[in-house]
């Protein structure tokens, strides 16, 4: 009996005693707490957020982009990017490369004669006798590049005689003095006579063979500037 009544009163003692502690404890005094509350922070930040949000009146820009590409600020972006353009070379302008322009191949004073033509051309005609033999014929020239194609060919009637193909060997310019030549003679009709030089037609000269003699043994083609000169 003695044993239960002294253990009841350790526990008594030790009730009052953790009371007492708990009263004296400043953790449960009212006073502030250093530590903040998050829960009150973040109502606040909440309730910053819903002050600051714009009313119901505050409705949409119905501004389209093109209206609003005219303020200022697009205006300005606008000219930068037309400004900031790459310029366009122009002819003439220093620094840019320049064509260097081609050679104009030309001929003159073409003549047609019956012997060697003369430097003026005083003996020059453009109607032969029938079965004529041999024409000579002589023009200037000027402007034949070097190692530019090169084609003479002669006609009667429109079917070719013989065409020559070569690379022109020079000169530059000078007297071209050539022959057509038939030994069993050259057959009556219109002939024509065609030069190019470098694709350009540079000549086509016409003469007239007189009568009605009919041989025709053309010679063709040559890969050369001359058969016979």
């Amino acid at each position: 009996m003695k044993k239960l009544t002294l253990m009841i009163a350790i526990l008594v003692l030790a009730a009052l005693a953790c009371s007492s502690i708990r009263i004296a404890d400043p953790a449960f005094e009212d006073a502030p707490a250093d530590t903040p509350d998050a829960l009150a922070t973040v109502l606040a930040e909440v309730a910053q957020v819903t002050k600051d949000a714009p009313t119901p009146t505050d409705a949409p820009s119905t501004e389209t982009p093109e209206e609003a590409a005219e303020t200022p600020e697009a205006t300005e972006v606008v000219e930068l990017a037309e400004n900031t353009s790459t310029p366009t070379p122009t002819r003439g302008v220093t620094g840019y490369p320049t064509a260097i322009a081609l050679p104009n191949p030309t001929t003159s004073n073409f003549y047609t004669c019956l012997e060697e033509c003369l430097d003026d051309g005083s003996n020059h005609q453009v109607t032969f006798p029938e079965r004529v033999e041999q024409i000579f014929f002589q023009f200037q020239f000027e402007d034949f590049p070097i190692k530019a194609p090169y084609v003479r060919k002669w006609t009667k009637d429109g079917q070719l005689w013989a065409q020559y193909t070569c690379l022109w060997p020079g000169p530059v310019s000078g007297l071209e003095e050539i022959s057509l030549t038939e030994p069993n003679g050259l057959a009556s009709g219109i002939w024509t006579l065609e030069i190019t030089v470098n694709g350009e037609k540079v000549l086509e000269q016409t003469l007239l063979i007189d009568g009605t003699y009919s041989y025709w043994s053309p010679p063709g083609y040559f890969n050369g500037c001359y058969g016979q000169k």
